[in-house]
C-alpha cells in the first residue's frame, strides 16, 4: 500500500515500509520577508506633517529544502523492510535588519545593521518494518551539523560617538534518535 502523507524517510520513518520500491523525493522552499515601521511626525505646533519611514527590510530567499531516497525490500511471504537516507536544512538563521535613528530635525545620525547568517543540516539514516499488512515500525538516526553568525555594525554621522562593528561565530552539532509508528 502507498500512502501520501509526506517525506517517508524525514517526517517518520515507520512510512518507509509502506511505500512502493524505490522512494525519492525532493522539496524547495520560496519566501520573502517584509517589514515597514513608520511613526508620526509631529511639527513645533504638534501638528501631525505625515509619516516618516524608520526601517524598510525586504529578502528574498530560494532554496532546496529537503532531498531523501528509499528502497523497500519484500521478501515471498516475509516482512516488508525498508532502508532510506534523507538529507534537510532543519533551521535556517539568515535574516538582515537596518535601522536608521535620527534626530529631533529627522538628520540621519546613526544607522545600525544586524545579521545573521547560517543553516542547521540535518542526515538522516533510516529503517523500517511492516510485520504485517496494517502496521510498521522505523528507527531514523540523525546528525545535525551547521553554524551560526552574527554580526552588528553601528555607523554613527556624529564625531563625538565612534563607529563600531561585532562579530561572532559558533559551529553547531548534534544527533537525534526518532522512531515511528504507523
Amino acid at each position: 500500500s502507498s500512502t501520501g502523507l509526506g517525506d517517508a524517510v524525514l517526517s517518520n520513518p515507520a512510512l518507509l515500509a509502506t511505500r512502493n520500491r524505490l522512494q525519492f523525493q525532493a522539496t524547495g522552499r520560496v519566501r520573502w520577508n517584509q517589514e515597514k515601521r513608520t511613526r508620526e511626525v509631529f511639527d513645533s505646533y504638534s501638528n501631525s506633517v505625515g509619516l516618516n519611514t524608520d526601517l524598510l527590510h525586504s529578502r528574498f530567499y530560494y532554496q532546496l529544502n529537503s532531498l531523501s531516497f528509499g528502497y523497500i525490500y519484500r521478501q515471498q511471504a516475509g516482512p516488508r523492510i525498508g532502508v532510506g537516507f534523507g538529507l534537510a536544512r532543519e533551521y535556517s538563521f539568515d535574516y538582515g535588519y537596518r535601522r536608521e535613528i535620527r534626530d529631533a530635525f529627522y538628520y540621519l545620525t546613526e544607522v545600525r545593521d544586524s545579521s545573521g547568517l547560517g543553516q542547521i543540516y540535518r542526515f538522516t539514516l533510516s529503517l523500517s518494518c511492516q510485520p504485517i499488512a496494517r502496521i510498521s515500525f522505523g528507527l531514523g538516526l540523525s546528525q545535525l551539523r551547521g553554524h551560526q553568525e552574527y554580526r552588528i555594525e553601528n555607523t554613527s554621522f556624529d564625531p563625538a560617538t565612534p563607529s563600531y562593528s561585532a562579530s561572532c561565530h559558533r559551529g553547531l552539532n548534534g544527533s537525534r534518535l526518532e522512531w515511528g509508528l504507523w
